[in-house]
């Protein structure tokens, strides 16, 4: 089993680049491929969440070869936006013109500073995942701070990938998933309090063909809380 940070995410290598709308998810697709040639692995079940799991639909549909199994948890993808409003308060607007310029979350934090971007993030991460232990929790608020004012690449793809998620209050990617490639197995995972499983995406990943799973007592993170259902499903 492998652990992997996307391309310019995570504890991963951080280009200095910034992604094209036409090139955002070759960015980190064609990268993903090159590293499967490097180890050797010429097919593998792969699992992915949230925004990972859009772009590894689209990694399944460029190098199919390589895709036994696709297991995505809590994708974005699948929801679609509802109608704007024409009330919207100047304040989201401002905030969907910020998304536009692809200014990012995490430079938000990084304007904070170190003391006050921590504590944003801490903030966060207790009121999340107030179910775990004190020192998980703290330990976990670290890493996410850290990975979060690293220098800034892969977020970049967030404006390319996705619409403004402000106005309208939803996720919805510029390429939504409508089908998968025919014969791949695919499995979608959402849970029961999942601001992602809306009732319409979960209709829309059933239109695909796709296996469709709900977790009860979850969240967009499933792993977290519900580990041993979430680790059973990905197997089953």
């Amino acid at each position: 089993m492998y652990l992997v940070d996307w391309l310019g995410c995570g504890g991963s290598e951080r280009p200095v680049v910034k992604c094209a709308a036409g090139l955002a998810s070759d960015f980190f697709t064609v990268s993903l491929h090159d590293w499967m040639r490097a180890e050797g692995i010429e097919s593998a079940n792969i699992v992915a969440h949230s925004l990972g799991g859009l772009i590894a639909k689209d990694f399944s549909d460029k190098f199919p070869y390589t895709v036994a199994n696709l297991v995505l948890v809590s994708p974005a993808g699948f929801g679609s936006a509802p109608a704007k409003n024409p009330a919207e308060t100047f304040g989201r607007q401002l905030l969907d013109m910020l998304w536009s310029s692809n200014v990012t979350p995490q430079q938000i934090v990084r304007i904070a500073g170190k003391v006050r971007g921590h504590n944003l993030v801490t903030r966060a991460v207790q009121g999340r995942f107030s179910h775990l232990p004190s020192f998980n929790v703290h330990l976990l608020a670290d890493y996410l701070y850290e990975i979060t004012v690293a220098r800034p690449s892969g977020e970049y793809a967030l404006n390319a990938l996705l619409s403004p998620p402000f106005q309208r209050g939803a996720v919805v990617a510029r390429k939504p998933i409508t089908s998968f490639q025919p014969g791949l197995p695919v499995h979608v995972l959402f849970g029961d309090r999942d601001w992602l499983g809306t009732p319409t995406a979960i209709e829309n990943a059933a239109n695909t063909g796709a296996r469709v799973s709900i977790m009860m007592n979850a969240t967009h993170h499933l792993y977290l809380d519900r580990p041993a259902e979430f680790a059973r499903l990905c197997v089953d």
